[in-house]
Order: C-alpha cells, then sequence, then structure tokens
C-alpha cells in the first residue's frame, strides 16, 4: 500500500495543475531545495508527464541564444500557445545565486508581461552548461500543462554536452565566423545536435559553412538514421530564419513522439 501524498503537496499539486504562476514558481522553488529521490512533489507529479515537447538550446558564448530563444517565444504567444523556458546562467561570486537573474533575461525577451510565458533562471554550477535542477524545473512546467519547454545552457563550449540528456530535441547554436575554426567540426557539441542554427547569417560566409555542415552531417553515422541533422540560416534579430527553424523543431518533435522508446537515454 503506497504512502499517502501529504496534504500540502496535494494542494500544491492541484495548484500546478491549474497553471497558477505563483504555484508554479513555489513548486519549482520546492523541488530544487529537495533531494534527489526525495521529492513528495516530483513524485505526486509523475502521473502528469510527458506532454510537454522539451527542447535545448546549447552553443558557445555570444552566438545569440537568447535572442534567438527570444525570437521563437515570440511566435509562439503570436500563435497563442504558452511556452516555458527554463534557462541557466553564470554564478554570481556574491550571492552564489543566477547572475543574469530573471527580470534582466526578461526585458530581452520582450514577453515580461505575457502570462502565456514563464521563465526562470537557474545558477549553473556545473561543467555540462546546466544546472542540475533543470530537469525538475522542465517536470513542474511539464505537469502544468506548458506543451513545449525551452532549456537554454550557460554557454560553456564543446564540453557542454549534459543538455543531450534531458531534452528530446537539441538545438545546437553557432555563427558563420565559427567556420573559420575546423576543428570545431570535431565537437562534441556538433555531435548531439539535431538541428544546427546559424545565426547571424547576414554576415556573410554562412551558406558556405552550412554546405560544409551539412556534408559532414550527411556522413556521419552517429545520428539517427531517419533523422539527419537540419542546418538553419537566422539572424534571429530580425526575425529572419525563426519560422523555419520552428518547423524544423516541430518535425523533429514529431519524430521522436512517434518512436518513445528508441530515443530514451540510457541510465
Amino acid at each position: 500500500m503506497s504512502n499517502p501524498v501529504p496534504e500540502d503537496v496535494t494542494s500544491t499539486l492541484s495548484s500546478v495543475l491549474g497553471a497558477d504562476a505563483l504555484a508554479l514558481g513555489r513548486a519549482i522553488s520546492q523541488v530544487m531545495r529537495e533531494s534527489d529521490g526525495e521529492s513528495s512533489l516530483l513524485t505526486a507529479l509523475e502521473a502528469h508527464l510527458g506532454g510537454a515537447h522539451r527542447v535545448g538550446i546549447t552553443g558557445p558564448p555570444g552566438v545569440g541564444k537568447s535572442t534567438l530563444l527570444g525570437a521563437l517565444g515570440r511566435v509562439f504567444v503570436e500563435r497563442g500557445q504558452r511556452v516555458g523556458v527554463v534557462a541557466c546562467d553564470p554564478v554570481s561570486p556574491y550571492s552564489g545565486g543566477a547572475f543574469l537573474g530573471d527580470r534582466v533575461r526578461l526585458a530581452g525577451f520582450r514577453l515580461a508581461d505575457d502570462p502565456r510565458v514563464f521563465f526562470r533562471s537557474l545558477a549553473c554550477r556545473d561543467s555540462g552548461g546546466i544546472a542540475a535542477e533543470a530537469a525538475r524545473v522542465a517536470d513542474v512546467l511539464d505537469a502544468a500543462g506548458f506543451p513545449r519547454i525551452f532549456l537554454e545552457t550557460l554557454g560553456v563550449g564543446q564540453s557542454e554536452l549534459a543538455v543531450r540528456d534531458v531534452v528530446d530535441t537539441v538545438v545546437v547554436v553557432l555563427t558563420a565566423e565559427i567556420g573559420d575554426d575546423m576543428q570545431l567540426l570535431k565537437a562534441g557539441i556538433l555531435e548531439i545536435a539535431d538541428i544546427l542554427v546559424l545565426n547571424r547569417a547576414d554576415r556573410g560566409g554562412a551558406e558556405k559553412f552550412r554546405e560544409t555542415l551539412l556534408q559532414r552531417y550527411e556522413n556521419s553515422a552517429v545520428q539517427e538514421s531517419d533523422w539527419t541533422p537540419r542546418v538553419i540560416l537566422t539572424e534571429a534579430t530580425g526575425g529572419r530564419g525563426v519560422e523555419s527553424l520552428l518547423e524544423a523543431i516541430e518535425a523533429h518533435g514529431a519524430l521522436r513522439k512517434k518512436k518513445p522508446s528508441s530515443t530514451e537515454v540510457s541510465p
């Protein structure tokens, strides 16, 4: 016989399922405080998981990940859809918290006052570029009924691979200028990409780099046999290529949904 769910957890669960913004914030704080395997709230949420498409946005620092994510968020809002965002930020050397924080990030999204967007920033202390609590936060948003959840990594370069284990679709963001560094073509971060974005494509060299990457992926044996990584050119500030990126994200999400058994991460 299973243990009864505590009354306070039942109340919180009800509020989370109702997508109450204040309740979501409290629930996220609660699951972040609790140790792995000891969260009664996460246990209660398990029956309500699986509806969200989790998308990782990763890549080196300074390539425009946040700007691109903001542009994607704007598209969802214009469609009347809800979107959850979990962003991993550098750790403040003074407070130990997220250095950029919610308020600064949201200003960049221009979505701070829209109730269809829920944003949470996390202090990232891990070398893999994503906070250990990010998957827990995504679970809360998943249970709350957000159809798509974006997890933006810190931006630490080639070692930023941990995001692969906590999302369904990985979007790696680069710029055309990086094409000059051929060593990057051997980097592990490219091996985890389901979709690769060349942002700031208006600066030149993007088409040539795109062809190089497409050829590389066509010759690669590490990708899913029925999915060759897409390479999308964007100029996030002006919105160029954002719809094409969204179409690629949705196409990969649909493929993953059809093949749940083939996408599980091995322990």
